[in-house]
């Protein structure tokens, strides 16, 4: 079996271990509803099959009420957060990171050709 880190590289298995204790670095993003349906996505690091030659080392796991639980794996930690938005809108859950709500930026100074493209 080979173990891997967020950042998809390949790692040995000690690492691995230290790493996968880390709720925090497993975490990638958790979201629930008031009925308790959630969607949860984490770093899992093991290699559970290949996509175009990439390893499935992250998953998302949909439990909504009455209906199956759902696996869904990605390749990296872009794709498994993207997917986990888009999951979090087509079962009607609040979005939100495991790091916390975002803190308000103040707005850069920028020149009206490029306004707005710098903000989040």
């Amino acid at each position: 079996m080979k173990y891997y880190s967020r950042a998809g590289n390949e790692i040995p298995f000690e690492d691995w271990a230290q790493l996968f204790e880390d709720k925090c670095y497993r975490r990638i993003a958790f979201s629930e509803n008031k009925n308790g349906d959630c969607v949860s996505t984490i770093w899992q690091g093991l290699e559970h099959g290949t996509r175009y030659g990439m390893p499935l080392i992250f998953e998302s796991l949909v439990k909504i009420e009455g209906d199956d639980d759902k696996i869904y794996r990605y390749t990296s930690e872009a794709e498994a957060l993207q997917s986990h938005r888009v999951l979090c809108r087509k079962h009607k859950i609040t979005c939100e990171s495991s790091k916390g709500p975002k803190k308000k930026r103040k707005k850069k100074k920028t020149s009206s050709r490029w306004e707005g493209l710098l903000d989040d």
